[in-house]
Protein backbone atom coordinates (compact mmCIF):
# COMPACT_ATOMS: atom_id res chain seq x y z
CA UNK A 1 0.00 0.00 0.00
CA UNK A 2 3.13 2.21 0.78
CA UNK A 3 4.24 1.69 -3.18
CA UNK A 4 1.42 2.32 -4.41
CA UNK A 5 0.75 5.66 -2.38
CA UNK A 6 4.13 6.99 -3.06
CA UNK A 7 3.69 6.37 -6.85
CA UNK A 8 0.75 8.33 -6.50
CA UNK A 9 2.72 11.43 -4.67
CA UNK A 10 6.12 10.82 -7.10
CA UNK A 11 3.61 10.28 -10.56
CA UNK A 12 5.96 7.79 -11.32
CA UNK A 13 4.91 4.78 -13.98
CA UNK A 14 2.58 2.14 -12.29
CA UNK A 15 -0.55 0.88 -11.27
CA UNK A 16 -0.13 3.99 -8.91
CA UNK A 17 -0.39 6.60 -11.17
CA UNK A 18 -2.52 4.98 -13.33
CA UNK A 19 -5.71 4.94 -10.22
CA UNK A 20 -4.83 8.30 -9.66
CA UNK A 21 -4.94 9.66 -13.14
CA UNK A 22 -8.64 7.98 -13.28
CA UNK A 23 -9.36 9.34 -10.31
CA UNK A 24 -8.57 12.82 -12.25
CA UNK A 25 -10.54 11.91 -15.32
CA UNK A 26 -13.42 11.20 -13.85
CA UNK A 27 -15.19 9.82 -17.17
CA UNK A 28 -17.79 7.37 -16.93
CA UNK A 29 -15.60 4.17 -16.92
CA UNK A 30 -13.05 5.81 -14.45
CA UNK A 31 -14.69 3.66 -11.37
CA UNK A 32 -14.72 0.37 -13.32
CA UNK A 33 -10.74 0.81 -14.06
CA UNK A 34 -10.19 2.05 -10.71
CA UNK A 35 -11.79 -0.92 -9.40
CA UNK A 36 -9.92 -3.25 -11.53
CA UNK A 37 -6.25 -2.11 -10.70
CA UNK A 38 -8.03 -2.20 -7.03
CA UNK A 39 -8.28 -5.60 -7.38
CA UNK A 40 -5.01 -6.40 -9.42
CA UNK A 41 -3.04 -4.50 -6.56
CA UNK A 42 -5.13 -6.61 -3.42
CA UNK A 43 -4.22 -9.68 -6.12
CA UNK A 44 -0.58 -9.01 -6.14
CA UNK A 45 -0.69 -8.25 -2.52
CA UNK A 46 -2.06 -11.49 -1.66
CA UNK A 47 0.73 -13.39 -3.77
CA UNK A 48 3.42 -11.89 -2.10
CA UNK A 49 2.00 -12.67 1.19
CA UNK A 50 1.70 -16.08 0.31
CA UNK A 51 5.12 -16.24 -1.00
CA UNK A 52 6.65 -14.82 2.13
CA UNK A 53 4.93 -17.01 4.32
CA UNK A 54 6.37 -19.88 2.14
CA UNK A 55 9.83 -18.74 2.89
CA UNK A 56 9.17 -17.70 6.31
CA UNK A 57 7.83 -21.69 7.08
CA UNK A 58 11.05 -23.18 4.57
CA UNK A 59 13.57 -21.21 6.80
CA UNK A 60 11.68 -21.89 10.25
CA UNK A 61 11.92 -25.39 9.27
CA UNK A 62 15.29 -25.62 8.74
CA UNK A 63 16.39 -24.03 11.64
Amino acid sequence: MVLIAAEMLAQSPGLGKFVWDEFQNGSSQSLSRIMAAVLAIGFIGFLLDRIMLMIQKKIAWNE
